[in-house]
């Protein structure tokens, strides 16, 4: 066993807003293995990567490389433990601009303390490996992608390191690139180096000999029960999302409920002024007879005569 993680966890952040990145991640790598670890991006494979490489620290759990503990190293010693036992590639190549294909690959060498004729002869090698002794005195601007990709690995090969570790490697090439990369990877596996690559291309990871998939910050050896987990991820993800939807609609209600009520209450003022224009027209068509009737026997009256009045027991004068 060349590699073993046991329960490593990753966080960000502190106390109550801490986000894990990693949970519980198992890992076993024999010497001479191509293991692809293929994830979407979020997943947690890039926060791997950086553990594996020892470029970060676990938050808890064990990594083991070659017998040795790497979560109790200094930063020195893990410094040691990048230049000597660990080969890194990258996606966007890292090269310096300002330095040839040669002088950029003899690079490790320099902070390994290796003379300057030993380290340049060395890295002529390597070029002529990855087919790129005829590019030795270019700049990386006068390279193309596939090209500064076999620089890359000619870079990470020329320690002879225990792991080759490379994150998204054809990342940024064209298809015939990636291509020519990849097999440039099977001829350094074939040759007994241990080659780690994360990605998240199918294609790609279909290369190496075995693959395990990186979901949610949890590793996965069966590519189906990878799949069948992120599919419960998604369903408790809706499930959440409905559940926060639901407090909106519930405020709503109230809305609808308190104009329920002022919308009847119009109607029924509106019913209630009805019924008083009705019950005035009925008062008013009650007041008329009767003002008729106080009226009447002093219209009868006035028009009757008067009669003299006549002395007693006398004639009409």
């Amino acid at each position: 066993m060349i590699l073993e993680l046991e329960n490593i966890c990753k966080n960000y952040g502190h106390g109550q807003v801490e986000v894990p990145a990693l949970t519980d991640v198992n890992l076993q790598v024999e010497a001479g293995e191509y293991l692809a670890i293929m994830g979407p991006s979020g997943s947690g494979k890039s926060t791997l990567m950086n553990i594996l490489g020892c470029l970060d620290r676990a938050t808890s759990g064990t990594y083991i490389l070659e017998g040795e503990n790497i979560s109790e190293l200094s930063d020195r010693q893990l410094s040691n433990v990048r230049l000597n036992k660990i080969g890194f590639v990258f996606q966007t190549f890292q090269l310096l601009p300002q330095e040839t294909a040669l002088e950029n690959v003899a690079l490790p060498l320099i902070y390994a303390g290796v003379p300057r004729h030993e380290r340049l002869e060395r890295a002529a090698e390597a070029l002529r490996k990855v087919g790129l002794d005829d590019r030795k005195e270019f700049l990386p601007t006068q390279l193309s992608g596939g090209q500064k990709q076999r620089v890359a690995i000619a870079r990470a090969m020329i320690n002879e390191p225990t792991i080759l570790l490379a994150d998204e490697p054809t990342g940024a090439l064209d298809q015939a690139s990636g291509a020519q990369v990849m097999e440039l990877f099977r001829t350094i596996n074939a040759e007994g180096a241990t080659v780690i690559m994360i990605t998240h291309d199918a294609n790609v990871a279909s290369n190496a000999r075995r693959m395990v998939t990186i979901v949610d910050g949890r590793l996965y050896d069966d590519a189906a029960k990878a799949n069948e987990e992120a599919a419960r991820a998604r369903e408790a993800a809706a499930k959440t999302a409905e559940e926060t939807e639901k407090p909106a609609e519930e405020a709503t209600k109230p809305v609808e409920i308190t104009a329920r009520p002022m919308e009847e209450a119009a109607k029924l003022a509106e019913e209630a002024a009805k019924l008083a224009e009705e019950a005035a027209k009925l008062t008013e068509a009650i007041a008329i007879p009767a003002e008729a009737e106080s009226v009447g026997p002093q219209v009868v009256d006035a028009g009757e005569p008067a009669m003299p009045e006549t002395a007693e027991g006398g004639e009409r004068a």
